[in-house]
């Protein structure tokens, strides 16, 4: 398999892991999104070797290389608007804990204000009692 060949090949994985990431997001399966970008990482690996190749080649043929470029771009194109639609989940979902997290701390000050207001009280009127 030629590089061009080979790069399209693991960009249609990483497209693949990248809806498998989406899928995660939206479950909150969080340890599926980490594994999908373990594997990620090692297809990075590959596909940087494949550039490297790719680089390295002497390519004489200019329209093959055209038809190539058109697929390495529509791929990439996939890619990128799949990775964008994950970056904003993730935004929602980090924004939707961010004010839950708001709301428990909220919580927490005001259960903390009602202690200091009528617990402490209480509890020094039966010690002195005893």
């Amino acid at each position: 398999m030629n590089a061009e060949a080979e790069i399209i090949v693991l960009l249609a994985q990483w497209r693949s892991l990248t809806e498998l990431e989406g899928q995660a997001i939206e479950r909150n399966d969080w340890r599926g999104l980490a594994e999908q970008q373990r594997l990620k990482a090692k297809l990075q690996q590959e596909m940087t070797r494949a550039w490297g190749r790719l680089g390295a080649s002497d390519r004489s043929d200019a329209e093959g290389l055209d038809e190539h470029t058109r697929g390495l771009e529509g791929i990439a194109a996939q890619v990128l608007g799949l990775e964008a639609c994950n970056r904003n989940r993730l935004r929602a979902k980090r924004l939707e804990r961010q004010a839950k997290l708001d709301c428990l701390h909220t919580t927490i000050r005001r259960l903390e204000d009602l202690r200091r207001a009528y617990g402490s009280r209480g509890t020094q009127h039966w010690q002195s009692y005893s």
